[in-house]
């Protein structure tokens, strides 16, 4: 695993009680892949940005999910859809023309 993309980003220093096994085979399994300038910490650190990532995501996820309920935005997606037929049955019009003289 590359090291965790160094930037000027303020480092907290803390202490983190993990089983022994579980940090035996990480150690191993740098060791094993010889990963030039990867530690137990970046190993640790990207661990922590994939379960923030992934709990963003299921919050983004569950939002939109709402929005299959509400009633405000279905109506401003019919206002929007209305707002734009007219534009979209002009460019239907113009590809069916363009087919048709292209054959």
């Amino acid at each position: 695993m590359p090291a965790v993309m160094e930037r000027e980003i303020p480092k907290v220093q803390t202490t983190l009680r993990v089983p022994e096994p579980l940090y035996r085979e990480v150690k191993e399994l740098l060791d094993q892949h010889q990963i030039e300038g990867a530690s137990v910490n970046d190993v640790v650190v990207a661990a922590l940005q994939r379960f923030v990532d992934e709990i963003r995501e299921q919050m983004i996820d569950a939002q939109f999910a709402e929005m299959a309920t509400d009633e405000k935005y279905h109506a401003q997606c019919r206002v929007l859809a209305g707002e734009f037929a007219r534009a979209d049955w002009e460019v239907l019009a113009s590809e069916d023309k363009t087919d048709s003289a292209t054959r």
